[in-house]
């Protein structure tokens, strides 16, 4: 059966006494450079761009990649780190890119309105996470749309519509994407005590979809941890080290004794410090002196660091020229014998964590 893991239940509870924050402005996703009235985020249109066709005007990030275990599937790259599941992995000199289809509920209500500006913030909050740990990986945006979310009755629920689906794989071979990101109006759906499920990558066997609530400006504070939480998941990182399925045995969240947790990891107490970094022993806080991480037991940000190109290669692996049927995945006319011993795997049965 697919594990399923209650996720902000406390934090829910914590925020349930903040004032409500005011409503971000309705600025589309194409709106030419400027300054827009209401905007929550100043000078929100010069930060770096998350479209993909913006981005691509610009040098490139990273160098083309290459296999880096193609002696053992069953190791990192670093030929020491053993993986959960056999993978072809790849590295790249630099910082490639994570393409993202988002969609968006469609549903307007007093604290969810503005649907896209609300996505794309959970973008750059999982960018700004991934630069504040040290991990060499960026999201952009492929492409964004409205869906109708109003069949559904918990985060779960569409997880379980849009993962493992040829809908999603056709999707995602469309637009040349890596993952399906989906933002749910909360308001209309109601938190019962989650506010985001995702796929446990890296895995062959399902699209690395992911669902987030939380999003209105009731739970904005609370939100701002859940998005780079579920794309942890994406990479592989589980939430501590009691859970022994992430992808590499310290890809998890750290705790420390006095209550300071890193994204991955859960609240435990009512009084316990949320802070918005990746596990790792180089992840201190000054005052008070704590570290985030330890080099055998929480470090999500090496984990990352290890997988993050081949995450980012998900529509090559699966579609394009590192797939079996792509330029790289054939040798002599036939498939990678690699890829295809890959694909007999029969898939473990933990596809969504919250």
């Amino acid at each position: 059966m697919s594990r399923l893991i209650k996720f902000i239940t406390a934090a829910a509870v914590a925020c349930s006494a903040l004032a409500p924050f005011h409503a971000v402005a309705e600025i589309p996703i194409d709106a030419p450079r400027g300054n827009y009235e209401g905007a929550d985020n100043i000078h929100w249109y010069n930060q770096t761009p998350l479209r993909r066709d913006l981005v691509e005007q610009l040098l490139p990030s990273a160098t083309s990649p290459f296999r880096c275990n193609s002696e053992n599937i069953y190791q990192a790259c670093d030929r020491m780190t053993p993986l959960r599941d056999p993978a072809e992995l790849y590295g790249v000199a630099g910082t490639p890119i994570f393409d993202m289809v988002v969609y968006v509920d469609n549903r307007q209500t007093p604290n969810f309105n503005n649907g896209w500006r609300r996505a794309t913030r959970e973008i750059r909050q999982i960018n700004n996470a991934l630069e504040r740990s040290g991990v060499n990986l960026r999201v952009v945006v492929s492409h964004i749309e409205n869906v109708d979310l109003s069949g559904f009755s918990t985060v779960s629920d569409v997880w379980n519509k849009y993962a493992n689906t040829e809908e999603t794989r056709e999707l995602m071979r469309r637009h040349r994407s890596d993952g399906l990101w989906i933002v749910a109006n909360s308001e209309a759906m109601g938190i019962d005590g989650v506010c985001g499920v995702g796929s446990l990558g890296l895995a062959q066997y399902w699209t690395p979809v992911a669902v987030t609530l939380c999003s209105d400006d009731y739970y904005y504070r609370t939100n701002s941890m859940v998005a780079p939480h579920e794309f942890g998941h994406f990479m592989g990182c589980t939430h501590d080290s009691s859970e022994d399925f992430s992808f590499v045995p310290f890809a998890h969240g750290y705790r420390d004794a006095s209550g300071y947790h890193s994204i991955m990891a859960y609240r435990q107490e009512t009084n316990d410090v949320e802070v918005e970094v990746f596990s790792s022993p180089f992840a201190y806080l000054s005052r008070p002196d704590v570290v985030l991480g330890s080099e055998s037991g929480g470090d999500c940000a090496k984990a990352m660091r290890m997988v993050g190109a081949t995450a980012a290669l998900y529509y090559e692996r699966e579609f394009g020229i590192f797939s079996s049927q792509g330029a790289f995945g054939a040798l002599n006319g036939q498939q990678d014998p690699t890829s295809e011993t890959l694909r007999e795997i029969p898939p473990p049965l933990m596809p969504i964590f919250d």
